[in-house]
């Protein structure tokens, strides 16, 4: 999901997670920077064509989401935009103004949320502006939920998106999301066994609600093995690059 979108001709990819930010200035294919946050965005600008927009995509260890399941009586967008930042808050921590939440808003079925840590979106954000730099900002699994890719996710049952650190998974019914969860994954973790990990979690939650019981599960590729091995800053840039359809 897309947090912000303003009109732009041409458009850069930068991949941001909790320390580094990273970024495939122009050169060799396949070349890809990173640095850590104080001084990363001056040398990401200085590879930056002029007249160049930004498509910032927050790792998994940065972008938080959840299902949100509106009030029965919730009485405006604002109210419920109010909710969800609560209920962020209360999930993750700290206060409702700590996050940059945005949402398919829906005021009769639960929806997803997806949240940015405020400071560290102003932090990079004031300096684009400041440098005349448009950005639009997303977390991966957005970025992988509006890639072309999508169609071949099940409308029913159980995918999953791994990243180096992280295994974000939902299951769909009628293609609607109706549950969400996210586990971190220990470094060097084989597919196998992150397979083994997330069909446990699947189990639980088939424990908890029946209509979730299942064994198939549809995994979503992020990228590369020396992507999955690097970071989660590089992994997002990695499926930026991957899909482009996505980011137009």
């Amino acid at each position: 999901m897309s947090l912000w979108r303003p009109e732009t001709s041409r458009r850069a990819a930068w991949g941001l997670d909790a320390r580094e930010l990273a970024w495939s200035p122009t050169g060799p294919a396949g070349t890809v920077r990173h640095a850590g946050h104080p001084e990363a965005l001056p040398q990401a600008l200085s590879h930056l064509a002029p007249n160049t927009g930004v498509d910032v995509i927050a790792g998994n260890d940065v972008a938080v989401h959840w299902l949100q399941t509106p009030p029965s009586s919730v009485a405006s967008l604002d109210e419920l935009r109010l909710v969800a930042a609560a209920r962020c808050a209360h999930l993750y921590g700290g206060t409702p103004r700590d996050w940059w939440v945005a949402a398919d808003w829906n005021a009769n079925a639960p929806f997803v949320c997806a949240a940015l840590p405020y400071t560290v979106v102003m932090a990079f954000q004031q300096k684009l502006a400041a440098a005349g730099v448009s950005a639009r900002w997303h977390t991966a699994w957005g970025v992988a939920c509006g890639s072309s890719d999508a169609n071949t996710f099940p409308a029913d049952g159980w995918s999953a998106l791994r990243s180096p650190q992280r295994v974000l998974l939902w299951h769909c019914r009628d293609g609607r999301v109706d549950c969400l969860s996210m586990q971190g994954v220990a470094p060097g973790t084989t597919d196998e066994d992150a397979n083994a990990q997330v069909l446990r979690q699947v189990r639980i939650e088939g424990m908890r609600n029946a209509s979730l019981a299942s064994e198939s599960l549809h995994w979503v590729n992020l990228g590369s093995g020396d992507e999955l091995q690097a970071n989660e800053a590089v992994a997002a840039l990695g499926l930026g690059k991957l899909l482009e359809g996505a980011l137009s």
